[in-house]
């Protein structure tokens, strides 16, 4: 589970996962002098633009009520078959595969447990940057991962990067691209106090996602905030999670489970333009099941128009909205599969 897994790691795990340093290695390789050297490094690729409508959408029919509050969910809606960041079936109907700014940052740090660096953390501190060579680490179920970290064995500070190839754990859930890391450790009782995931090209090969995750464990639940644009590559549709600000928290009290609060942010289609995201009840997402059981997500558009996106069980959920803005709900989609948004 995201929280028990995260907040727990030390500093030896942390360095393990969090060491991807391409960044800090190349550029020790650009400050190289003289001699003919091999090819010069491929140019890091260009974030993704958002270039679809920017003013507020009117949540004023059943068919927005859906594409909204589904897109709002799922981070973006898809077409075509990914496992993983995209979607979960074929045909021309789009789709969203799951809670992706949850499922985006389990799959991080997922990624990030595979690693063991404890030998490279054996003291004492004497005030300079550290660095490690290029590392490579195998997924458990397929792909591999390459990481290299810089710290500062004082103050704690660190940056570095993941190189993904197809990496695959065992939730099938396959990454390939690059994101570089920076964020403070805490040195004295051996965990990190922030950390920020920044990428431009995290694709499973039908997707591609841009955009950063910042995480804060300082105090309990876990403090995240979410920004990225999801690219649809077969269309070229691009699809914006803007600044959603959440809390994630596990329990035990039935079972393990990990709940989401989304207590800000701004959700942008392309063809409607954007939402104002929240939720009423936060989501719980049992362990094992890749959808909520319970949980209730608000889009707010103009003219006071919203719809509500409501979990049932792991299974199942409801839309229902106000498509005049008159306090009064007159759409209801009846029982829905999460598969069928």
């Amino acid at each position: 589970m995201l929280l028990k897994r995260i907040s727990k790691l030390n500093v030896y795990s942390f360095f393990s996962i969090g060491c991807i340093l391409a960044l800090g290695l190349m550029t020790i390789i650009g400050c190289s002098s003289g001699g003919d050297g091999g090819a010069a490094p491929a140019p890091a690729p260009a974030p993704i633009s958002y270039t679809g409508l920017t003013t507020q959408a009117s949540v004023d029919t059943d068919v927005k009520a859906q594409a909204l509050a589904a897109g709002a969910f799922g981070a973006g809606r898809t077409g075509a078959v990914i496992n993983g960041i995209g979607a979960v079936e074929t045909g021309t109907d789009e789709h969203i595969i799951s809670f992706r700014t949850l499922k985006v940052t389990q799959a991080l740090e997922d990624a990030l447990l595979q690693v063991d660096l404890s030998s490279l953390y054996n003291g004492p501190f004497v005030g300079a940057t550290q660095s490690t060579g290029d590392i490579r680490v195998d997924g458990s179920c397929g792909g591999y991962a390459i990481y290299n970290i810089t710290y500062d064995d004082v103050s704690g500070d660190f940056s570095g990067s993941f190189d993904f190839n197809n990496l695959l754990d065992c939730g099938g859930v396959p990454i390939t691209g690059k994101t570089t890391i920076k964020g403070r450790l805490d040195l004295a009782s051996g965990t990190f106090i922030t950390i920020t995931f920044t990428f431009t090209n995290l694709t499973d090969g039908s997707s591609t996602m841009s955009g950063y995750i910042y995480m804060d464990f300082i105090g309990s639940p876990t403090i995240v905030n979410f920004d990225g644009k999801l690219r649809i590559d077969s269309t070229g549709k691009v699809y914006w999670a803007n600044d959603y600000n959440m809390e994630i928290s596990e329990g035990f009290d039935i079972g393990s489970y990990v709940e989401v609060e989304i207590s800000s942010g701004k959700y942008y289609d392309p063809d409607y333009g954007y939402v104002d995201v929240l939720t009423l009840a936060p989501f719980r997402i049992n362990d094992g099941d890749e959808y909520p059981s319970s949980g209730i997500l608000l889009v707010t558009g103009n003219n006071n128009t919203e719809a509500r996106l409501e979990a049932l069980d792991a299974d199942t959920c409801q839309i229902t909205a106000d498509t005049d803005g008159d306090l009064v709900y007159d759409y209801d989609s009846g029982v829905l599969n999460w598969t069928d948004l």
